[in-house]
């Protein structure tokens, strides 16, 4: 059986109700609040191993308690999962950016979730259940394949119609380059990394959307760029 302690920190009682009884019948010990300054003070106060946090709270934001959780002492090296009903393109960016180790649709099974709480509170990766290893890759995949089917979709689609295929092609190739060092474009869109990377992997997306903006920004004649921005991060992503 499991020692270790989960945090959830959800909106809805009945949530948390669900996720407590998975969980505890895999041995953990779990921790559960509908609160964000509750959770704050129970991941101090408590130190679980991992945290599993709604978007949606009703009085802290879920990414500002993430902020939060990742800039404090006591609880910054705790592995937090966003689990919410929230995703918008801005909400995963936004989620990855203020320090989540991973995001998690509600719509999906929660197989999905114990499989990638598994793999996060493996201390290392060749002591992992392979296949639990295999399930969280591909969940991280399946993740970032549909932000940058989203840019696609929505960015790329309409940047060709606007400029031309020659002209759309030029700005993402100049975007690319802004990426650092040892993360290509075509590698993000393929999902070639490990799965414990899937934070740096959406970020460096992130560069890449926002280098795409500044230089659009410089072509305001020929695009609506703020309408374009707008329109992207509010897309909802859809997972299977």
């Amino acid at each position: 059986m499991n020692s270790q302690k989960l945090l959830i920190i959800d909106n809805s009682p009945v949530q948390c109700q669900t996720l407590s009884r998975v969980f505890r019948r895999l041995g953990y010990d779990i921790l559960t609040t509908t609160q964000g300054a509750d959770g704050l003070a129970l991941a101090s106060e408590q130190r679980p191993d991992l945290i599993i946090l709604d978007l949606l709270l009703p009085d802290i934001d879920g990414i500002q308690i993430c902020e939060q959780l990742k800039r404090s002492a006591a609880t910054h090296q705790l592995p937090v999962i966003l689990f919410t009903g929230r995703t918008r393109v801005i909400d995963i960016l936004r989620g990855f950016q203020a320090g989540a180790d991973m995001f998690i649709a509600k719509e999906l099974t929660l197989t999905k979730l114990v499989n990638v709480v598994k793999a996060l509170l493996t201390q290392q990766a060749h002591e992992a259940d392979g296949v639990d290893v295999q399930l969280a890759m591909k969940t991280s995949q399946e993740l970032l394949r549909m932000l940058t089917g989203a840019f696609d979709g929505i960015i790329r689609a309409r940047l060709e119609i606007a400029l031309g295929l020659n002209a759309t092609a030029s700005i993402l190739d100049q975007a690319a380059k802004k990426l650092p060092a040892g993360w290509k474009l075509q590698a993000l869109r393929e999902g070639m990394y490990w799965y414990l990377d899937i934070r740096q992997a959406v970020i460096q997306f992130a560069t890449f959307v926002s280098a795409v903006f500044q230089i659009l920004e410089q072509k305001r004649g020929d695009i609506e760029v703020d309408h374009l921005r707008e329109a992207f991060e509010h897309q909802l992503v859809f997972f299977d």
